[in-house]
């Protein structure tokens, strides 16, 4: 019931609408428009949807559709390369994150989408970062900010609600130089 988020009604039933509106089909290549980061449905497409939902209801129970709330996320990654140029992987990485936090999990392959209710984990940020800059370059530092605050949190989970998504809002990449990695042991 939203008028009691954290406890279980019984009758009660309460949809959480996420719109969808269009992504590429490859998020690494160059897109051709820009995406909504926290698609919203209108007051006619809420009304709606409540009325269809009503019809169809069992008796003596309530239904309740509401639009989804979504929380902006920051991140501040630091790199380390061994290269001058970073340009490239600074994009590669801004659209590998705003893929893995797409509120509608695009179609990006493999799929990501943050779960409903999902506490960000910095390791799962590492671990996708990582993934997105495979032998390329080092993660050195990570933090997180939630709406709008600065990029602080390196360790712990930070906590959203049961019925929240997250977006990416910005991501900020600092990039220090490195030594290319010698072989053998040391």
């Amino acid at each position: 019931h939203p008028d009691f988020p954290c406890t279980v009604v019984a009758g009660a039933v309460t949809v959480f609408i996420v719109p969808a509106v269009p992504r590429p089909l490859d998020p690494t290549q160059k897109e051709e428009f820009s995406w909504v980061l926290a698609p919203k449905p209108d007051a006619g497409a809420l009304a709606a949807l409540e009325a269809q939902l009503d019809s169809a209801r069992l008796l003596c129970t309530e239904v309740f559709v509401r639009p989804v709330t979504y929380r902006p996320v920051r991140l501040q990654l630091v790199i380390g390369f061994d290269q001058n140029d970073a340009r490239g992987l600074r994009l590669q990485l801004e659209r590998g994150f705003r893929t893995a936090l797409d509120p509608l999990g695009g179609q990006a392959s493999p799929p990501y989408m943050w779960p409903f209710g999902e506490p960000i984990r910095p390791s799962a940020l590492r671990r996708i970062a990582k993934n997105i800059l495979e032998d390329q370059a080092e993660v050195l530092d990570l933090a997180i900010g939630l709406d709008g605050s600065e990029p602080t949190e390196r360790c712990m989970d930070v906590e959203i609600h049961p019925h929240q998504l997250v977006y990416l809002e910005s991501l900020t990449v600092q990039v220090r130089q490195v030594s290319p990695a010698a072989g053998g042991l040391r």
